[in-house]
């Protein structure tokens, strides 16, 4: 008879909200005798201990046992965000401590290691005791804290009032902290955007939105959406959906450019990228596009009727195209609506010459914001022509 598989004992804790907690002697998190466990990509916001209970702290408590802490927010806690006691080690990575009565308590001979993260408008950043120990490298700390690469500085969060921890542009914990953890030399974290990880849980990146695109005969007509203080786009076409082989590259001064080169029956993939302030941001989405040859009886290649296709792909998430075909030219319009008949998106909206037309839908509203999955209405408008299909979102 085989034996039931037992189960991990190293949990690891990922993707939690954890709030709202009232302990009378524990915390939110509480661990005892020698459990080795991980915490991250989490929010742990809210908890309180009652007022003269035998254990104040709020948060996560560790007796005897080990934690990893990796890219986890810990705020508004009455007591200590992080309690190791009893010769508990913990490891605090990418981590954001903010807003609680103790930031890190260590007693009782136990180590709590900190790396790339911030302590922030906590009552008290860290306290120790009973030959507990404290290590904080290359993090914010206010009030400055000695330890190497550390700063004392406003990290600059987007909007901490609201319980937006993420960095804005000028902060200075962007490309502050430290890739090498152990000290090794050797890359322990390889998941950053620019030259070195960010302090903080989340790691600041800008990359291009909204490209999309139109095709005009053998034509293809590419946009996206702009960026403040770039000094040049990249952008890129290849015949390989990995761009490793066979990539054009442009550099270009707007975000818009037409392709004339391209063959009839070919899928090209385009993405673009931007060089801001001494970096290259991320890439945008990808989009594939294909010249058709369509052969018409009489060898003209201007389209004898109006005639809107399929989007495609159908179903779809997040882009599709839309085809449509124009005999003559005409001023156009494409709206996608909602099942209750509100606009979503006026997607297009002018004048045309006739031929073999194809514009994305790339699941957003007017406002640029991502809309629900779901069923939706396309229409388009030509002259006197009016046609509408159903396409629908999956997530």
């Amino acid at each position: 008879m085989s034996e039931l598989p037992r189960p991990d004992p190293r949990p690891v804790l990922d993707e939690l909200i954890i709030m709202g907690n009232t302990s009378n002697g524990g915390s939110a998190i509480y661990s005892y005798t020698g459990i080795t466990f991980t915490i991250k990509n989490s929010e742990i916001k809210n908890n309180y201990y009652v007022p003269d209970s035998p254990i104040n702290n709020s948060g996560i408590a560790i007796f005897f046992s080990t934690l990893t802490v990796d890219r986890v927010l810990i705020r508004e806690s009455n007591g200590a965000a992080i309690d190791a006691k009893y010769g508990s080690n913990a490891m605090v990575i990418n981590s954001v401590i903010v807003n609680n009565e103790i930031g890190l308590e260590a007693s009782n001979s136990s180590l709590i290691n900190v790396y790339n993260s911030i302590l922030y408008h906590n009552t008290f950043e860290s306290y120790v005791y009973e030959d507990g120990l404290i290590q904080i490298n290359y993090s914010t700390v206010e009030g400055g804290y000695n330890g190497e690469g550390n700063i004392d500085a406003d990290p600059i969060f987007t909007d901490a009032e609201n319980g937006d921890f993420t960095l804005q542009s000028t902060s200075p914990c962007i490309d502050a902290g430290t890739a090498d953890i152990d000290g090794d030399g050797n890359e322990d974290i390889t998941n950053y955007f620019g030259t070195a990880p960010d302090m903080g849980a989340y790691e600041f990146y800008i990359a291009i939105t909204g490209l999309q695109y139109t095709i005009e005969n053998a034509s293809v007509n590419l946009e996206w959406d702009s960026i403040e203080n770039f000094q040049y786009y990249k952008l890129e076409r290849s015949t390989d959906s990995l761009f490793i082989t066979d990539v054009e590259t442009n550099y270009l001064q707007y975000n818009n450019y037409t392709d004339n080169d391209l063959e009839f029956n070919t899928e090209y993939f385009y993405r673009v990228s931007a060089y801001v302030s001494g970096f290259w941001t991320d890439y945008s989405n990808v989009i594939s596009v294909t010249l058709e040859w369509v052969g018409i009886a009489d060898g003209d290649e201007i389209p004898t009727v109006y005639k809107v296709h399929q989007n495609h792909p159908n179903p779809f998430n997040p882009v599709t195209a839309l085809r449509y075909e124009l005999p003559q030219d005409a001023m156009v319009n494409i709206t996608i609506y909602d099942m209750i008949g509100r606009v979503v998106n006026n997607l297009v909206n002018s004048q045309q010459t006739a031929g073999f037309k194809s514009i994305q839908w790339n699941a957003t509203n007017n406002a640029g914001q991502p809309v629900s999955a779901g069923l939706y209405l396309y229409t388009i408008q030509a002259g006197e022509f009016r046609q509408t299909k159903k396409m629908v979102l999956l997530k």
